[in-house]
């Protein structure tokens, strides 16, 4: 009977907030400064400014002609009508960023204030500019035995993500880190070929950036709408990843793809607002630690613990690679590699090929525990409840190294400390005690 009067209250509100929109916009549209259109589907309908709805919220906001702005928050720059215009051909690409832009104010407000997720996370604030803002205009330079060239390119994301994150380090020292995204709106449309060009533009953007040193960002989202049978999403996913990992060579290891629904928008941001850093330390001082504790672990003479961190001595093009060594028979030892994969994203398996390579091309590697490796196995931690089916690597994996290297892939869901839960790459429970000491049996069904 509650939960009843519950939802009648619920769509009394809603109804109620409907009028009063509809109120309001009737207002705005009978001064003349809005106008709407419906969409596709005929049961809704799109509001815009007109000209000079445009102009009034410009003198409103002491919008000066020819002024810039970064476009987050209220850093308004000036721009003519038509660039205001929604594009009548792709209303529902549009209405994407419309929701997303909704969405990431209303997960603001629940991060700051759950006290549970401001603990772990610290203070996020969460800012978003569109592709007004986010498109650059570069030069891009190239020389053959002809002569140099110059030609003038245009990179063009659907918007921008940036999340400024003001939290403690495991040392506990306050420290601020802001991380930016470009953000993809994907309605489906893009296939093959046009997927394979929009990478190709990332990649020469990316270049420019490194050319110029200017840093490369984070990550990029693609966020598709709710409406999408769980078998379309994953299909999907293989189609966007596939051309990504293949063109994005150079840069996989360090920016991470990630795919989602509008639903997954909330997790997503959570997973990115951890700090890995912060990850790490809670995944070593109190959850590996127990599992470490066997005389049969590498102590490192450096640390005196079975953890190391390596980049520069492993000359990776990633930060610190975090693994463990564990001695099985003699000369025979297996590496277990500790990634983050929380959701559908790329960066974390780049990063597992990648290591196995760097090994397998080093006869004697410059840390000495790494001789008589025989097998990586990567530990994938993550803090939400389903683990990722690997399987849509088949689709791509023309060498075999990525089944290769993933197949023997251990799950642990770190939410609880206390209780960590440990599966294979199949979502099967390990029930055996200690998951790095022994080889996990059950491999992936590919």
């Amino acid at each position: 009977m509650v939960d009843g009067e519950a939802k009648a209250k619920r769509e009394k509100q809603i109804e109620q907030f409907r009028n009063n929109c509809n109120t309001l916009l009737g207002k705005l549209r009978k001064k003349g400064w809005i106008q709407n259109e419906k969409l596709s589907n005929n049961k809704q309908h799109i509001y815009y400014l007109t000209e000079e709805g445009l102009i009034k919220w410009q003198e409103k906001n002491d919008i000066e002609k020819n002024q810039t702005g970064s476009g987050y928050g209220d850093d308004h720059g000036y721009f003519k009508y038509e660039n205001y215009f929604p594009p009548k051909d792709r209303f529902e690409h549009h209405t994407l960023l419309i929701d997303t832009y909704y969405l990431l104010s209303e997960i603001e407000k629940e991060l700051n204030e759950d006290e549970f997720l401001k603990q772990r996370l610290g203070n996020v604030q969460i800012q978003m500019r569109d592709n007004r803002y986010a498109a650059a205009k570069y030069e891009d330079t190239n020389t053959d035995l002809i002569g140099t060239k110059t030609n003038i390119k245009r990179f063009r994301p659907d918007g921008e993500l940036l999340l400024t994150i003001t939290t403690q380090n495991p040392k506990g020292k306050t420290v601020v880190v802001r991380k930016n995204y470009f953000l993809e709106f994907d309605t489906g449309e893009e296939r093959g070929n046009k997927l394979q060009t929009k990478f190709v533009n990332y990649d020469s953007y990316f270049k420019h950036l490194v050319d110029n040193n200017r840093p490369l960002p984070e990550g990029i989202i693609f966020l598709r709408e709710n409406k999408v049978r769980l078998s379309g999403y994953v299909t999907r996913w293989q189609n966007i990843s596939e051309p990504f990992s293949n063109t994005m060579k150079e840069w996989s290891t360090k920016v991470n793809l990630l795919y989602g629904m509008m639903k997954d928008l909330k997790d997503i941001v959570i997973q990115e607002a951890s700090l890995e850093v912060n990850e790490r330390a809670i995944l070593s001082t109190r959850i590996l630690k127990y599992y470490l504790e066997s005389k049969n672990y590498i102590k490192y003479a450096s640390t005196g613990e079975p953890f190391k961190f390596a980049s520069a001595d492993l000359d990776l093009k990633w930060d610190d690679a975090m693994f463990s060594i564990t001695h099985s028979e003699q000369d025979k030892h297996h590496i277990f590699l500790y990634q983050r994969l929380n959701t559908y994203e790329t960066r974390s398996i780049e990063r597992v090929v990648e290591f196995n390579k760097w090994l397998r091309s080093n006869s004697r590697p410059e840390i000495e525990e790494l001789n008589f490796v025989e097998e990586v196995i990567p530990v994938f931690y993550h803090t939400l409840d389903n683990t990722v089916d690997l399987s849509f690597l088949n689709a791509f994996d023309d060498n075999g190294d990525y089944i290769k290297y993933l197949k023997s892939s251990i799950f642990v869901n770190i939410q609880d400390e206390r209780n960590p839960i440990w599966t294979d790459v199949n979502g099967n429970r390990l029930k055996h005690g200690n998951p790095l000491l022994i080889k996990v049996p059950n491999q992936a069904k590919v």
